[in-house]
């Protein structure tokens, strides 16, 4: 698992941060173009997972929280699953692996990566908010 977390990471860096130029599958736009409009996108996305309106599902995606989310946060989200999914299928062919590796690696980087207090979805599909860090006790000599 640690291999495959390894490599899925190196894997998203090269797609996401150097550029990468190929083409993921006919009709459908360069990692290049896709890590803009992720990049561009963040901080909204961040600003809805704040609010608790979007969590991160236990299948690599972005879902709605809030039944109240508006046309344009329902909109983003689209926006981003799908530069997710033709990511995940980009890091599998270049991987030679199965998308679902591909995407079980990604779920495990969000929810180690994820902030506390964020949305979060269990295996089993059960929501929750990721718990804060039990609090350290000073260590005197």
């Amino acid at each position: 698992m640690k291999r495959m977390f390894r490599m899925f990471s190196l894997l998203i860096i090269g797609v996401l941060y150097c550029g990468a130029t190929a083409w993921i599958s006919e009709g459908a736009d360069s990692p290049t173009d896709i890590k803009k409009r992720m990049k561009a996108n963040l901080p909204k996305i961040e600003v809805l997972k704040k609010e608790g309106k979007v969590g991160e599902n236990n299948k690599g995606y972005l879902q709605a929280i809030d039944k109240k989310l508006s046309k344009k946060g329902v909109a983003l989200i689209k926006v981003e699953n799908k530069d997710r999914k033709q990511i995940y299928e980009y890091l599998a062919r270049k991987a030679k692996t199965s998308v679902l590796k591909v995407i079980q690696a990604r779920v495990g980087q969000i929810r180690k990566r994820s902030a506390p207090g964020l949305w979060l979805q269990d295996e089993k599909g059960k929501w929750f908010k990721k718990p804060k860090p039990p609090a350290t006790k000073p260590v005197i000599p």
